[in-house]
């Protein structure tokens, strides 16, 4: 009896086992076919390579010849324009996915909203993180040595955990906002908002120093997502941490603090995103 008991359980354990194999290995052949799908609309649709690379560039470069000789520390802020920029490009064209049949024939797939939205998430943050390696080349063409210098002096680790917080940010963002409303004019108005917002009070564009001088800027600053992730960003140069941790407008006391605030927000934007996001605009 003891022996066929044990046969019974083996093989309860071995079938699922095989379940949830199978069930993962599903889950993983889904995810790499949205994410394909993903990078070839996104491919298509040259807007997005305009927004995130172009138009940074630009803003990167006016900013950098207007604003060097008084913000030293300014050039890793613009780094992080691609990544803000991503609430932009991908709030519009998820709308357009929605009001057209693409979202609606991967819905007939099957694939749930919680592996479309990991897809997506994941492509956009690779996009991103791209944009952010085209500025850092852009920088060395037009800052040269300031750049150099800067480069030579960061704690890519600190950089590299900014960067992936603002951008998921971005994204999270985005999806929240394209899975609430459904005209396109409302979801370019919302994300143009905080988009210009946080370029100019979350201390990417202009150091915290400056918006802190004002009390009601510095208050309003707290609730612009990007100023923890660019908190983040800017412990990469102690300097530049300096702006969130310094004497006068002391934001934070521990790095680990807008880690913990960054990664909150995340969390939280995916959750509410999937229960929120519609596969299309009349639902």
């Amino acid at each position: 009896m003891k022996n066929t008991k044990k046969e019974a359980d083996s093989k309860n354990t071995n079938k699922n086992y095989g379940y949830v194999k199978n069930r993962f290995e599903q889950k993983c052949r889904d995810f790499n076919s949205t994410f394909v799908l993903i990078a070839k609309s996104w491919i298509k649709d040259p807007s997005g390579i305009i927004s995130l690379f172009v138009i940074p560039t630009f803003y990167f470069v006016i900013f950098y010849f207007l604003l060097r000789n008084k913000y030293s520390q300014s050039l890793i802020g613009y780094l992080m324009l691609p990544p803000l920029t991503v609430i932009t490009t991908l709030g519009t064209g998820l709308i357009n996915w929605k009001n057209s049949v693409f979202l609606k024939r991967i819905d007939t797939t099957g694939i749930s909203k919680t592996t479309f939205l990991l897809s997506l998430w994941t492509f956009n943050l690779l996009v991103g993180l791209l944009g952010v390696c085209v500025q850092i080349i852009v920088g060395l063409i037009i800052a040269q040595g300031d750049a150099v210098d800067q480069y030579n002096s960061m704690n890519w680790g600190w950089f590299i955990l900014g960067t992936i917080f603002i951008s998921l940010m971005s994204i999270g963002l985005a999806t929240l906002i394209a899975g609430i409303f459904s005209s396109q004019s409302m979801v370019q108005g919302v994300t143009m908002i905080i988009y210009f917002l946080s370029l100019f009070l979350s201390g990417i564009m202009i150091p915290y120093t400056t918006i802190g001088s004002v009390k009601a800027l510095r208050i309003i600053s707290y609730f612009t997502p990007y100023m923890y992730g660019n908190a983040v960003t800017s412990k990469s140069i102690e300097s530049a941490w300096q702006m969130f941790d310094g004497p006068t407008y002391q934001v934070f006391t521990e790095i680990w603090q807008p880690c913990v605030a960054s990664a909150g927000i995340i969390v939280a934007l995916f959750a509410i995103t999937t229960m929120t996001f519609k596969w299309s605009s009349n639902d």
